[in-house]
């Protein structure tokens, strides 16, 4: 797992795609709120629907992140910027 040019990433951001017609706004809120992590960004895909979260990278919060996505079933993809 890397950033831009073999560097460490600096961001992770999670795409949670719009696959039930409900927008995935609210449940990009509801894992900002579980994670407690602070600084978040929350950008929308005004042609799809899908949302993006992102956060500063650390291990732990992705880690924490994925298991939450995951106990609920949301589907997700992860970047690293």
């Amino acid at each position: 797992m890397s950033g831009r040019g073999g560097r460490p990433p600096k961001e992770m951001t999670f795409f949670l795609p719009n696959v039930t017609g409900d927008s995935p706004v609210p449940r990009a809120r509801e894992l900002i709120g579980a994670l407690r992590a602070g600084r978040a960004e929350i950008g929308t895909d005004l042609l799809t629907g899908s949302v993006e979260v992102r956060f500063y990278f650390d291990p732990e919060l992705l880690a924490q992140a994925r298991a939450w996505l995951i106990a609920r079933g949301i589907p997700f993809e992860i970047d690293y910027l």
